[in-house]
């Protein structure tokens, strides 16, 4: 389904990784993109091969989702192109103090955290509510670490991410006509984030990184597959064919162009 370039999507993180691949997967798609990230070098980069597609219009905006000021600015300049979000992406990265031992873990990897799940998560959608022009699809990206023991060096990000389940079906409950919100609960994918996260927690426990990539695959993911791009496509192919009386949803997403279980 090929849109028609009059919608707007903004996705967060939108450098490298899941965002990167996001965005990729909405300019195959058509759409008008606003693409958001703290690596200003990255982010140019992704813009000019974006904009390679002549058919749509792709803006960079530079920010942190921990500052509410720089996602507060990211409306103020997206609005200066469009009066409707039609689509929010959001992809948030890596607590910067993890993997860490829960003995090991200060107070302040706990509000960088906080700050960069939930308070970010609350911010913008705070700005869809109050100044959005229509209904928007919000689609987070969390992990299925929140329902599932994930590994102990990562505590700080499995805990704080499991209150975004709660964040987001009571918003989407408390702003129907706003907001429709799908949670993604992503299995494991080799984006650079992962990878440098598992080859920490390799060297922790003292194994080789590919290891660690087996176990993943073997023992915590249910199809025994990484995710792929093509997994990425699929998904952001389902948000937007999702029929309009949808609230609040759950996609677990497990690796393999087939895995998307809804």
């Amino acid at each position: 389904m090929t849109q028609d370039s009059s919608q707007w999507a903004i996705i967060t993180g939108a450098s490298k990784g899941l965002g990167y691949h996001t965005a990729r997967a909405l300019a195959e798609e058509g759409f008008n993109l606003v693409l958001f990230s703290r690596n200003k070098q990255r982010l140019l980069k992704t813009v000019e091969e974006l904009r390679r597609r002549e058919d749509i219009t792709v803006i960079g905006i530079p920010g942190d989702l921990r500052s509410p000021e720089d996602i507060d600015r990211l409306f103020v300049k997206t609005y200066r192109y469009t009066d409707k979000i039609d689509y929010l992406f959001i992809s948030y990265g890596n607590p910067l103090c993890e993997p860490s031992k829960i003995s090991d873990v200060p107070w302040s990897c706990w509000l960088e955290a906080t700050s960069l799940y939930l308070a970010s998560t609350h911010r913008l959608i705070r700005n869809l509510i109050l100044s959005n022009n229509g209904r928007t699809r919000v689609l987070v990206f969390n992990s299925f670490t929140v329902t599932s023991p994930g590994h102990e060096l990562l505590t700080v990000a499995d805990a704080v991410r499991r209150g975004l389940s709660l964040l987001l079906k009571r918003a989407a409950y408390s702003y129907p006509s706003k907001l429709m919100v799908i949670e993604a609960r992503f299995g494991s994918m080799k984006t650079p984030g992962a990878i440098e996260t598992i080859s920490l927690v390799s060297r922790h426990q003292r194994i080789e990184p590919d290891e660690m990539w087996m176990v993943i695959r073997e023992k915590m993911t249910p199809l025994k597959r990484l995710a792929s791009y093509d997994d990425i496509l699929a998904l952001v192919k389902t948000v937007v064919s999702m029929p309009d009386y949808t609230v609040y949803t759950v996609l677990n997403v497990d690796g393999g162009s087939d895995s998307l279980v809804c």
